[in-house]
């Protein structure tokens, strides 16, 4: 409301000023949500392949890190506000869809990496800002000379690692690759349909999505399972906790924020 003595004027830069500060300050809590979330994710593979070196099954690795990343989203969720478990059926159907798609990528990385070394890996799945932006300029998101710069240098770095010598596991290639385009599915489909959703709630059907997923896959295998070792059951809390639980809230807060296409960049 226009105060006693404000001019009309007046009133509208104020409002001007406040919206930027505003825009400015969702940014940059955008990118600050965006690297925890890099960070967080990037614990995942040197943890998983050492599990699955270990004689854990990967695929079992992902039941039980889906199932406990659900239960503490819940946990979270009932200690903050219950209203938080409500949503409609757009964001329901979007988000468990969205989980699923993503559970293939899932199992595909991991089956990456009982064929790749985690670096190669992680190298390789560095080209996925590529797919986003393809998928985002279908839509009409612009390519700045950035993203042109940043994925010319991902892609020199993957010539490097696999052009000269050509020795990589072709298997191991084709699961990547996989992971690469539901990942990247998944970044755009967060953006463009899940953006006004609260994280936790979001984030919550979307492991719920992820972990029908991997128990379809699961059962269909012949539900493996192996009892995992003490140090077995410290790599997967730390697969649920920090490179799902925490990485996924951060992820989805970081991508309403600033965009799939910057999140992906990170």
């Amino acid at each position: 409301p226009i105060t006693s003595g404000q001019s009309p004027a007046s009133h509208e830069r104020s409002t001007t000023i406040s919206m930027t500060r505003n825009q400015r300050s969702a940014r940059t809590t955008g990118w600050a949500l965006g690297l925890f979330a890099t960070l967080c994710f990037s614990v995942a593979p040197p943890v998983a392949s050492a599990a699955i070196g270990g004689g854990l099954h990967p695929t079992a690795i992902l039941v039980v890190r889906m199932a406990l990343t659900a239960a503490l989203l819940v946990i979270t969720i009932a200690v903050m506000d219950m209203r938080l478990l409500r949503t409609d059926r757009r964001g329901l159907q979007v988000t468990l869809i969205a989980g699923l798609v993503n559970s293939v990528g899932m199992v595909a990385y991991f089956w990456a990496l009982t064929r790749l070394s985690t670096s190669v890996s992680a190298m390789l799945f560095s080209v996925s800002p590529l797919m986003v932006l393809s998928l985002l300029a279908l839509r009409g998101e612009p390519v700045t000379r950035r993203h042109g710069v940043r994925l010319a240098l991902a892609l020199g770095g993957i010539y490097l690692l696999i052009g000269p010598s050509g020795g990589v596991d072709l298997m191991g290639l084709l699961y990547i690759f996989i992971a690469l385009v539901v990942f990247s599915l998944q970044v755009v489909i967060i953006q463009w349909y899940l953006a006004g959703y609260d994280a936790r709630t979001g984030t919550l059907y979307m492991t719920i999505g992820m972990w029908l997923g991997v128990t379809i896959f699961w059962l269909f295998q012949g539900a493996p399972w192996s009892a995992p070792t003490m140090g077995g059951w410290i790599s997967i809390l730390a697969l649920a906790v920090v490179s799902t639980y925490l990485a996924r809230l951060a992820f989805f807060g970081a991508n309403g924020r600033i965009g799939g296409a910057q999140q992906a960049m990170l």
